[in-house]
């Protein structure tokens, strides 16, 4: 498609499978070590192992999103559909997070695709996301080896 944009982050984690996707779905606490969101809440609650069909309400500063949960399997794989604000260059926004299983932990692989609503800003755009989610998946990695509290 054209304006399409796709980029992929990988991430080794000691943690479990378990606790990074309890951490993911643990949406109240977003803000306490997700980079750029200052709060967030399910909006709409989906099933209780997935989330599925949920909608989550995401700040980001002053704008916020609205991330709907269209799949996922507890403990290693979740997918969502992200609805942007138009003044966004963004729109078609999906995310797909897969944890798999390692020897001394996880991998977690984040992938998003999107499409941009302004011609000529697809390198711009994607080098944009690409250091957003490098920071996200780090940051998840880091929490979810966290002791418990």
């Amino acid at each position: 498609m054209a304006g399409s944009i796709s980029c992929q982050v990988k991430h080794e984690t000691s943690a479990k499978p378990g606790a990074v996707y309890e951490l993911l779905m643990d949406v109240e606490r977003w803000s306490d070590w997700m980079p750029t969101v200052t709060a967030a809440s399910w909006e709409q609650p989906g099933e209780p192992d997935t989330g599925l069909v949920g909608v989550r309400r995401v700040r980001n500063g002053l704008s916020v999103t609205r991330e709907k949960v269209i799949g996922g399997a507890r403990p290693h794989h979740h997918t969502y559909a992200l609805t942007l604000p138009r003044y966004f260059p963004l729109k078609d926004y999906q995310g797909d997070v897969r944890i798999e299983e390692h020897p001394n932990g996880s991998l977690i692989v984040w992938t998003v695709t999107c499409a941009s609503r302004i011609p000529g800003l697809n390198k711009l755009l994607r080098s944009t996301v690409q250091s957003t989610y490098v920071r996200i998946v780090a940051a998840l990695a880091q929490e979810a080896e966290r002791p418990a509290q």
